[in-house]
């Protein structure tokens, strides 16, 4: 009887050692099959968002320079994506956006320049003072890019900031001689609205269409 006890006992803790492996396999496995999900997440999170800054760069804050006199070298011109691309990055980061509010934001530029035709024309709606130089136009842009993504947030994010921290964003961004109040801000955001008479598309097919072409592309 003793001898079957211990038999039993042994085959027991023989099973045992044998289940703990295979649920600690069982277990890495899963670990591991979970971390590549969320790297796979990850890593398209990061290619669409890379794709979304790359349109706005080339269709959007550096178009004029195709259709005006501005000549900008490939060197020049690959330095000012990265630095648009660090900026709206930051941005976002700062205003704590999602990524998706990229594709929002490109549509409702080119609601705009269906409007106006150009970024200058955008700009000159709001702003009486002329744009001098390159850098000046840097300047305008990031401003309004600021403002856009300040409305983008406003319809799409019930959290989004409010126009008084973005005038702290925008502080952050631009020299001091382009400061802006919240006064001006606020009359800024109001024209911009005025040349979509004060109406915010939906877009949501426009939306999955973009978002289709960045992971198609």
């Amino acid at each position: 009887m003793t001898c079957l006890l211990k038999m039993l006992e042994c085959s027991f803790n023989s099973w045992k050692k044998i289940t703990k492996n295979k649920i600690k396999e069982i277990s890495m496995i899963d670990f591991t099959d979970i971390e590549m999900k969320i790297e796979e997440k990850e890593f398209k999170r990061d290619f669409i968002k890379n794709k979304l800054i790359n349109i706005i760069n080339k269709e959007i804050y550096l178009s004029e320079f195709i259709i005006t006199n501005y000549e900008l070298n490939d060197v020049r011109i690959a330095l000012e994506k990265r630095l648009m691309k660090y900026f709206i990055i930051d941005l976002f980061n700062q205003a704590k956006k999602e990524d998706y509010e990229l594709a929002y934001i490109i549509l409702f530029f080119n609601d705009l320049l269906v409007k106006k035709q150009t970024i200058f024309q955008i700009i000159q709606s709001y702003h009486l003072r002329p744009i001098m130089n390159f850098k000046e136009y840097i300047i305008e842009f990031k401003t309004l890019f600021c403002i856009i993504s300040l409305l983008i947030g406003k319809y799409h994010d019930d959290e989004a900031m409010i126009n008084k921290d973005y005038v702290y964003l925008i502080k952050k961004s631009i020299p001091s001689k382009y400061y802006l109040n919240l006064n001006a801000l606020n009359k800024f955001e109001s024209n911009i609205l005025s040349i979509t008479d004060y109406h915010i598309k939906d877009n949501a097919e426009k939306f999955i269409d973009l978002y289709n072409f960045c992971l198609s592309n």
